[in-house]
């Protein structure tokens, strides 16, 4: 057998090998996202009611960080899991800081086995000594403590926890670790108008856009101006419903109700007439529409404009950038197994006869290698066009013993 043979024979079982690893890479980066990431529910609140000269920022999910947010999702690794802002919550007021309690979950293993991203785990039994942003658990009554001084009021705080989650360790549950953490990166927070919210899906790599916005700038058209106020149309606004009234304004108060014509100054309500309009309370500030036209331009120019949150009557889904979804290690390796265990093996099997066989040759090549100076007297009388005769050639004999003469190159 030619050496060069032998080379690409053992080169195409390394091949094979490596096509092996290529396969579980491969199915590594394409499987479907079979990880129990939970969904991100946008919330908006403010923390203060706004007026035309008090405007107040809109706040939602998602801390700025350069130019993007940051959002913390979590992959559930077992165990309890719910949205704070689906429980009810009382107001304990005779301490330190407010503390709010739940007690309608499952009993619960206690302080240790709770996780929320918002909060730090407190270990302090008393509740009067508990710091602020604390969390901690009533194992024998499934109850849940919270501190936060930016709400005294459990209705507030209740709307603020929307999308905030709660891992915890169920009392039927003989393990439990706690959520492995990633963060995630986008363009604009998550945001909640009324039941309409955005929602990031990480398990689909999507962003499912339910709330929009839009900044006033002066030069709109008016679609009403009857009744004490000013009406506008905002780009995809959903229909005015019941359940979709409300919006968010940095300039005047919300309502998810229609004013009464007595009290609708400095208001900002979505719909007007039955339209689907963007409506505010004129004041004596603004006795026109033109004057408030004009100070809808101000307010932009100043880059302090007036910016309404609104539902979308088409939800946008955006992309996660630089999505990815890989499995933990220990399922990949599971799965793998059980893809390629017998390829591997006849993998393996080959490599093994074909480093037996350079072996052999090896060994035949030294043994020969002696025998060069004989050999190239032999050579004069059998010749072989693979070698001149003005040169030195080793003799290396195929498996059925034709000999081939193969030139020596000395340096």
């Amino acid at each position: 057998m030619h050496k060069k043979h032998i080379f690409l024979r053992v080169f195409s079982k390394i091949t094979i090998l490596v096509c092996v690893f290529c396969t579980i890479s491969a199915w590594a980066e394409t499987t479907t996202c079979d990880i129990n990431f939970t969904p991100v529910t946008g919330n908006s609140w403010q923390n203060s009611t706004p007026t035309p000269t008090n405007p107040v920022e809109i706040e939602s999910v998602g801390t700025k960080v350069g130019n993007k947010y940051a959002v913390q999702i979590a992959i559930n690794n077992g165990g309890g899991v719910v949205d704070l802002g689906t429980l009810n919550w009382t107001l304990l007021s005779n301490y330190n800081y407010p503390i709010f309690r739940n007690e309608a979950l499952p009993k619960h293993n206690g302080n240790s086995n709770l996780y929320c991203s918002f909060y730090k785990n407190s270990d302090i039994d008393d509740l009067a000594y508990m710091n602020d942003f604390e969390i901690k658990g009533h194992k024998n009554y499934g109850s849940v403590y919270i501190t936060n001084s930016n709400y005294t009021d459990a209705t507030a705080f209740k709307q603020a926890m929307s999308g905030v989650m709660l891992y915890y360790q169920r009392t039927t549950d003989e393990t439990w670790t706690a959520p492995t953490l990633k963060t995630v990166y986008l363009d604009e927070p998550l945001r909640k108008v009324g039941e309409y919210a955005d929602v990031l899906d990480y398990k689909n790599g999507t962003i499912t856009r339910n709330v929009g916005v839009y900044a006033f700038n002066g030069t709109e058209t008016s679609g009403s101006g009857v009744n004490r106020m000013y009406s506008f149309n905002v780009p995809n606004l959903v229909g005015i419903t019941e359940t979709s009234r409300l919006v968010y304004c940095t300039h005047f108060k919300n309502s998810s109700t229609l004013p009464i014509e007595t009290a609708r100054e400095g208001y900002c309500i979505k719909g007007h007439s039955g339209n689907a309009y963007i409506s505010f309370g004129s004041t004596t500030q603004f006795p026109n529409i033109e004057d408030f036209k004009s100070w809808l331009a101000a307010q932009y120019a100043a880059g302090t404009p007036v910016t309404v949150y609104y539902p979308l009557a088409t939800p946008v889904v955006e992309q996660i950038e630089n999505w990815s979804c890989t499995p933990p290690i220990t399922d990949i390796k599971i799965a793998t197994t059980k893809m390629v265990d017998e390829e591997f093996a006849q993998a393996e099997a080959n490599l093994a006869a074909t480093v037996q066989t350079i072996e052999s040759v090896v060994s035949r090549t030294i043994a020969q290698t002696g025998q060069i100076a004989t050999l190239q007297e032999e050579k004069q009388t059998r010749p072989d066009e693979n070698c001149p005769a003005n040169m030195k050639c080793l003799l290396v004999q195929d498996e059925d013993g034709t000999p081939h003469w193969y030139p020596i190159i000395e340096p």
